[in-house]
């Protein structure tokens, strides 16, 4: 919890509110997804088809503007998801 709360709230002196939201919950995201991968679950083809429309919905948001966030907050912020 205490990785959470401090990744969390350090992160977020140098990041906007929905970058450290998007790196956030992608973490959380990856990190359950790739549990479930490393104890033995597999997708089904429509769990597949919904990663990649995910992943390319993020891919379609993050085009026109893109610009990298700073690192320090960007690496706290997926501790604090990993965590």
């Amino acid at each position: 919890m205490f990785s959470y709360a401090a990744g969390f709230s350090f992160a977020y002196i140098s990041l906007a509110a929905s970058t450290g939201a998007l790196l956030l919950f992608g973490a959380v995201q990856a990190t359950m997804i790739g549990h479930g991968l490393l104890s033995g679950e597999r997708l089904h083809k429509q769990q597949l088809v919904g990663l990649a429309l995910a992943f390319g919905g993020l891919v379609g948001l993050l085009l026109p503007g893109l610009s990298a966030p700073p690192l320090v907050g960007s690496v706290l912020t997926l501790i604090a998801g990993f965590a």
